[in-house]
């Protein structure tokens, strides 16, 4: 059992383990002295077919014993335990999280904050998670269609590239292909690290030839000491096509995401069935540059676009955003080759009226509902306000008053500084 030291949460936790019909083994628990936090590898017998059990393994590589670190915080019920796997578990599996713990990978056992699962249920629904978890992984249906495809976890990067998702999914066709579009992009100074981007991808295709490019790239500095930039260039969005048989690629394999270079880029491409496309695209912008002077570098994004077996988590579309970001430069695009550095983006969702429907709780429908607005007083100008944070705004604003200043006391507009009011 425990030794000194250990609370009675964790003992009372550590007799939960003990019991568990999933359990096999309980190792002794570790304890730092300085932080309090209670670390014990917890072994769980794995329901595995016959076969596989003779084999000691699923096709996934989930053993018949796997061992699981609970790592237990010092203010630990408050706070819930971490599990982590062994250090060479699977992480080619979804609900796998993008972070190591000690170098071990972190299974997602819970769909929101562990915390909540602890409040709710107890360590014991902890316990029972991670068991269908690893049960899950073994069978290799960890991935459940009815609630959506997983995409690869983007929200620990450090680049973000805002996009209309619905815009770029709908432009996806059967035949496979690039396109390019314009962007806008922030540059910041990394920590300890390169620059840190924020890029608005436009909503519409641009032709790219010698004579546009040279007024597709630009960037300056706005921030004095802050060394601050800010640019302009192009996305590239590349999708796959179709087999021979005339059936589209599909891409089914779940992997995360390990692009750091060129190569790499061209490698994940490659698996999703769009390398020859994106290709094409990079050779057009390299054609391009061939005859411009050495100028740069740029922040250019690179939008793969992954069709995946059925709809993915938050989406109607089968379509999945993989964005990208790499400096280029004329007149050889890129300084380092295959080997010149890619970096995974983070995407968020441009401000569109379905979205704000959607985050709002209401149905996202293509027509936005036509209303009068008669009043824009203080009462008035609330309802429009938070109607239209939900997407659905006035078509018409009527009232016979006009804005005096001291109406800004209690008017939901704010109004601007000035000396004309």
């Amino acid at each position: 059992m425990a030794r000194a030291g250990v609370g009675d949460a964790v003992r009372r936790a550590l007799v939960l383990i003990a019991k568990h019909p999933s359990v096999a083994a309980v190792g002794v628990p570790q304890i730092d002295e300085e932080s309090g936090v209670v670390t014990v590898d917890v072994t769980f017998s794995v329901n595995l077919p016959s076969e596989w059990r003779h084999q000691g393994e699923s096709p996934s590589g989930v053993m018949f014993r796997e061992q699981v670190r609970f790592e237990f915080p010092g203010n630990f019920p408050l706070a819930a335990p971490q599990p982590s796997l062994r250090a060479d578990f699977n992480r080619n599996l979804p609900h796998v999280q993008p972070w190591l713990a000690d170098g071990r990978p972190v299974p997602c056992i819970y769909d929101g904050y562990l915390a909540d699962l602890l409040h709710r249920e107890g360590f014991a629904g902890v316990l029972n998670q991670t068991a269908v978890w690893l049960d899950r992984a073994a069978l290799g249906i960890l991935m459940d269609p009815d609630q959506g495809w997983e995409p690869v976890r983007r929200d620990t990067f450090d680049d973000v590239l805002v996009a209309d998702a619905g815009f770029l999914q709908g432009t996806v066709n059967r035949r496979g292909g690039h396109w390019f579009t314009e962007m806008e992009y922030l540059k910041f100074p990394g920590v300890d690290g390169p620059p840190v981007v924020h890029g608005q991808i436009a909503r519409a295709k641009v032709p790219v030839n010698r004579k546009t490019v040279a007024g597709q790239f630009g960037e300056v500095e706005i921030g004095g000491d802050l060394k601050l930039r800010r640019g302009k260039s192009l996305a590239l969005v590349v999708w796959p096509g179709k087999h021979p048989s005339g059936k589209p690629i599909v891409n089914d394999t779940y992997l995360p995401e390990t692009v750091e270079s060129v190569d790499g880029l061209k490698e994940r491409a490659a698996l999703y069935g769009c390398r020859q496309e994106l290709d094409a695209g990079l050779n057009r912008l390299r054609t391009c540059f061939s005859n411009r002077a050495p100028a740069g570098p740029y922040t250019m994004a690179v939008i793969l676009l992954a069709r995946r077996p059925f709809a993915v988590i938050g989406s109607e579309s089968p379509i999945e955003l993989c964005p990208y970001v790499v400096e280029v430069s004329p007149p050889h695009l890129f300084a380092d080759g295959g080997a010149t550095v890619v970096r995974a983006a983070g995407h968020r969702h441009a401000i569109s009226r379905e979205l704000l429907a959607r985050m709002s709780g209401s149905e996202a429908k293509t027509e936005r509902p036509s209303w009068t607005l008669v009043g824009a007083g203080s009462v008035g100008s609330k309802i429009a306000l938070h109607l239209a944070r939900a997407g659905n705004g006035p078509s018409v604003v009527v009232d016979r008053s006009g804005m005096a200043p001291h109406n800004a006391a209690r008017h939901a507009l704010v109004p601007a500084t000035g000396e004309l009011q």
